[in-house]
């Protein structure tokens, strides 16, 4: 029974943890995709 507690709450934590690095990833996706973006745009409008 605490075997199975144990890990079970391992799971979770586990979990939580990989979502955290998931989120930390994706914010940091965003951001480079958001970035070139905006370079793109202003190189393009230096060309106009």
């Amino acid at each position: 029974m605490t075997n199975r507690k144990a890990t079970s709450n391992d799971v979770g934590e586990s979990k939580s943890i990989d979502y955290k690095i998931r989120s930390l990833i994706f914010m940091q996706n965003s951001i480079e995709l958001f970035s070139i973006k905006t370079y793109h745009h202003f190189r393009f409008l230096k060309y106009l």
